[in-house]
């Protein structure tokens, strides 16, 4: 079903961007484009061509819009596909949620589109195509109601993800759906050797430079926004399925703009030739053609990349698993350091642009220049970065599903006196039975060491063990959530510890972590260790302001062996 979801939603937004970018081809193109050459005769043969795109893409669109429509209203319901007209599912998902609700306004949408279109080949049809560019961008704009960005929260600054996906949808319909207009007209002027089609040529591939150049920016600034609300970290980006599609995306988009790049500095200007070097003109058409073909097939690609990840969730929502053995944490690394790194920073950004304005500009000498910037200083911020540099694992940067709270740590309780006293010892201080016994002597659960860690890393441990071969790990004898569990009542002991150790001074040290509603426990029995022991009195509970804590409420189990 995700397949033929995936497969109706790329079609869709293939065929709706088409019909959008036909139009302001239409509009911002070839229309000023004839209408300047004095070739306004030739304009029918692109017109028909234009027309049989565009009722081919209307025509996608509808289908792949039912069919969009269809694979939705069978998920909603669990009911086959076959069974969703006979039991009114289809009605049901039209009038009573959102989804349809907005595929009812992109169908009264498509019959404007349709009335547009049949309109060409009258006299108005100037009107009509500005009126359809209208109607096809309100059909393009709609689908963000279809996807991640209506359902924003009502909180600050998530105002701005919908208006964003609006404008990116927009923007991308525009470009990407004007790239195969583009070829045709391209291809019609190489084909006739009346001159009047090189003028046509030379206005419609500046004038659609301009469009091109409009629509990137608004993608780059809106696709950063859409960025941060969905997978608004780096361990989304390339720890989760859907950031790692949304990273090539943005490759493929990098691609299309360096091919835009070219057309627009490099081909382009042979255009303006005199008459003597009409051999160089037609190969530079021939090329700027080909060169929109292979645009509008990575433009296909993102489509279809798009079409994949408005099925997963965000980036923001999923466990990231970290593909790379080590992590930055840039707590390690020293103010000064910091400081050297990020003027380092600043300064390859600068020789990067300065580098890439140069080759631009054919100063090859300040290229070279800004090269050895970025050589010189990258260097200097990688000897700043390495104390930063530490041990990752898949888990590093995972967040508890159990809530660090009394709840969670009373049930963490046993499990740490089933699994882990008989070698961490019932205090956690590494003195259990078994320690005398071990290579390593296991490490003290309750020194401020514990808190260096991500709670990602000691899930890892827990998990599968460490490193020295020594801890084993619990991943076949304790769930997910009951390794969280355990983890809570080792960091909530660690922070009574640290919180007892508090003295009356005001320090700059981060405080304990607090759990949430503390409350005491009854006693726990360890056949493990074969003692009883009682996460005590809340001899942890403290709640101290000004002399003996600093504004900070501890909550401490300390187990007395009996």
């Amino acid at each position: 079903m995700d397949a033929l979801l995936i497969a109706a939603r790329t079609l869709h937004f293939a065929a709706t961007a088409s019909l959008e970018g036909v139009f302001a081809f239409w509009c911002f193109v070839a229309r000023p484009a004839f209408r300047n050459a004095d070739a306004v005769p030739l304009e029918g043969r692109l017109d028909r061509q234009m027309l049989v795109l565009a009722w081919a893409s209307l025509f996608v669109a509808v289908v792949s819009g039912v069919a969009w429509l269809f694979i939705v209203g069978s998920q909603m319901s669990s009911i086959p596909l076959a069974a969703i007209l006979p039991q009114g599912v289809l009605n049901i998902v039209l009038t009573q949620t959102q989804f349809g609700q907005d595929w009812r306004l992109r169908g009264l949408l498509c019959i404007v589109i349709a009335l547009c279109l049949a309109l060409q080949g009258r006299a108005w049809k100037r009107a009509s195509s500005w009126l359809g560019l209208i109607a096809s961008a309100a059909f393009v704009a709609a689908l963000a109601w279809a996807g991640h960005g209506a359902a924003a929260e009502d909180v600050p600054w998530d105002g701005i993800h919908l208006p964003a996906d609006l404008l990116h949808l927009i923007a991308s319909g525009a470009w990407l759906g004007a790239l195969p207009a583009l070829a045709l007209l391209l291809v019609v002027a190489r084909r006739d050797d009346r001159p009047q089609w090189l003028e046509v040529a030379r206005v419609a591939t500046s004038r659609f430079s301009v469009l091109g150049v409009t629509c990137v920016a608004t993608l780059t600034v809106t696709g950063i926004a859409n960025t941060w609300f969905l997978a608004g970290s780096v361990p989304a980006l390339i720890g989760t399925l859907y950031g790692q599609l949304l990273l090539v995306k943005v490759a493929l988009f990098v691609a299309m703009v360096a091919i835009a790049h070219v057309n627009r500095n490099r081909l382009a200007p042979y255009l303006e030739r005199i008459a003597s070097e009409a051999n160089i003109r037609a190969r530079a058409i021939r090329r700027l053609g080909r060169n929109a073909l292979i645009e509008a097939t990575l433009g296909f690609l993102v489509l279809a990349i798009v079409g994949i990840i408005g099925v997963l969730p965000p980036g923001l929502h999923t466990e990231p698993v970290w593909p790379l053995p080590f992590q930055f944490d840039f707590n390690e690394i020293g103010a000064g350091a910091q400081t050297l790194l990020e003027v380092a920073t600043v300064l390859f950004v600068v020789c990067l642009a300065a580098g890439a304005i140069a080759a631009n500009n054919k100063r090859y000498r300040g290229a070279t220049v800004a090269l050895a910037g970025l050589v010189i200083f990258g260097g200097i911020g990688l000897l700043a970065l390495r104390p930063g540099i530490a041990r990752a694992y898949p888990t590093s940067f995972y967040a508890p599903t159990q809530p660090y709270a009394a709840p969670s740590i009373a049930r963490g309780a046993p499990l740490y006196f089933a699994n882990c006293a008989v070698c961490h010892g019932a205090s956690g201080e590494g003195n259990g039975p078994l320690a005398a016994t071990l290579s390593i002597r296991p490490a003290d659960l309750t020194e401020e060491h514990i808190f260096a860690h991500s709670v990602g890393d000691i899930f890892w441990w827990v998990s599968h063990g460490r490193d020295d071969g020594v801890m084993p790990g619990f991943a076949d004898k304790l769930t997910p959530d009951q390794r969280w569990d355990l983890i809570n009542f080792v960091l909530a002991r660690a922070s009574a510890k640290q919180a007892d150790a508090t003295g009356s001074s005001v320090t700059a040290a981060a405080a304990p972590a607090v759990p949430a509603s503390p409350a005491p426990f009854a006693p726990i029995s360890d056949s493990a260790v074969g003692v009883t022991t009682w996460p005590t009195s809340i001899s942890g509970i403290s709640l101290a302001i000004g002399t003996r804590y600093s504004a900070m409420l501890a909550f401490s189990i300390c187990p007395r062996s009996s």
